[in-house]
């Protein structure tokens, strides 16, 4: 009865050490899920900010590049700036536009 009682002792001290193994491999697997989701979530917030900042530029460059229909190339003595001097007077019926040159 000594016998068997001392072997089924060293048959769970066998299983024991077999299941802390792969309790060690799962939780080294687990840490490495947990830094990729935090890196995976940084990538995506600075690929977000990224392409916030593209749009942003974009944009910016686009408002500068007026484009002002109706105004003749050759208007007011043939200057762009003239043209469009004459055509902001003519539509505004304001005098106070000479006064920002």
């Amino acid at each position: 009865m000594k016998n068997s009682v001392s072997e089924l002792e060293q048959a769970v001290s066998g299983l024991g050490k077999r299941v802390v193994e792969p309790e060690n491999r799962i939780s080294t697997v687990n840490d490495s899920n947990i830094h990729r989701y935090r890196l995976l979530s940084y990538l995506h917030r600075r690929d977000r900010r990224l392409e916030d900042r593209c749009q942003n530029l974009e944009h910016f460059m686009r408002r500068n590049n007026l484009q002002i229909y109706g105004v003749p190339e050759n208007a007011a003595g043939g200057t762009l700036s003239a043209g469009s001097k004459a055509f902001s007077r003519t539509c505004l019926n304001s005098r106070s536009i000479s006064h920002y040159n």
